[in-house]
């Protein structure tokens, strides 16, 4: 824990599914970044300030868990899937 905030870390399967999730509200929303898969498993975020640049690039840690979404408010949200 990072003072107020949490760094939520992931395993391959969930990431995936909050990758999906993340570009079903950037479908909705300019605001929410677009996440990308590359061939070496590591997800590059792109927001809108900088849609043609990654802005954070996330590999996973010793453990194979992603730092997925630190800064973001999380809270619930229905998404059609």
């Amino acid at each position: 824990m990072n003072g107020k905030y949490v760094e939520p870390r992931f395993t391959r399967e969930v990431a995936e599914e909050v990758v999906a999730w993340t570009n079903r509200l950037a479908d909705r929303s300019d605001e929410s970044p677009i996440c990308e898969w590359t061939p070496e498993g590591y997800v590059l975020l792109f927001t809108a300030d900088r849609p043609f640049e990654p802005s954070e690039v996330v590999q996973p840690d010793d453990k194979g868990l992603y730092a997925l979404g630190f800064g973001w408010a999380w809270q619930a949200e229905e998404v059609e899937q």
